[in-house]
């Protein structure tokens, strides 16, 4: 096991002769590539400026089908849902994210900010698959009573325009073939009406390392070009 931690000197092991290396996520970790079989970012995604850099950075220290385990406060449960509503903050409790509350520490030129860049279920899922990796399984966690008692007299309304824009998805004419739309898009329905995300009162989520070309699905090549932007990203990625 090696821990890792932007201010090390915070880290407190329980288990004697456990050192605490810095590490931070703007730059590269302190590990060789595919030289971890299990990596765990607890309740960390959503302090990072640049996500994907660091969902990146993941991919590249874990070996082959290696797993990835994310944890981070829910912000796509309906207590936050509504929250960002009525005060665009986390909780309706507390002010919008702002710089006297959520610059935590800093030690030099470091900052260590607090919830600026939370992150949902449908972001960190899109933000894996463009870093190399799949969703496997959701964890079970508490139940957010609050996003229970405020969801469930909403939740099958939630459920019936949810697929609602799934079908309309399906029928609009894309560059994929069918079973590719239908996969991606069934994974996206799926976690948007899944109960562990909108009624958790954490994400916790295992990911799966893949093939980088499996991140992006491959246009199909009959009367389509792709644009530039997406010619750019896939070349990237082999």
């Amino acid at each position: 096991m090696t821990p890792i931690d932007l201010f090390p000197d915070f880290f407190e092991a329980k288990k004697s002769g456990l050192k605490c290396l810095k590490g931070n996520l703007s730059q590269a970790l302190p590990l060789d590539s595919s030289s971890c079989q299990i990596l765990i970012c607890q309740e960390g995604i959503e302090h990072l400026s640049d996500q994907l850099k660091a969902i990146k950075e993941f991919y590249r220290v874990l070996s082959k089908d290696g797993r990835l385990f994310i944890t981070a406060p829910n912000y796509s449960h309906f207590r936050t849902k509504l929250s960002y509503l009525l005060n665009e903050s986390e909780i309706y409790k507390r002010l919008p994210a702002n710089e006297l509350d959520d610059i935590w520490h800093s030690d030099s030129d470091e900052f260590y900010y607090g919830h600026i860049f939370m992150i949902g279920l449908q972001k960190l899922r899109v933000l894996g698959r463009l870093s190399g990796f799949k969703i496997t399984r959701l964890h079970k966690v508490k139940i957010s009573w609050t996003s229970l008692l405020l969801g469930l007299p909403i939740y099958p309304f939630a459920v019936i325009v949810s697929c609602l824009a799934y079908l309309r998805v399906m029928r609009k004419q894309r560059a994929f073939d069918k079973s590719t739309k239908k996969r991606i898009y069934r994974e996206v329905l799926k976690y948007n009406i899944h109960p562990k995300v909108l009624f958790g009162r954490h994400l916790f989520v295992e990911f799966q390392k893949v093939d980088l070309t499996e991140a992006i699905p491959e246009p199909t090549k009959t009367g389509y070009s792709a644009p530039e932007p997406v010619k750019r990203l896939q070349s990237s990625l082999t």
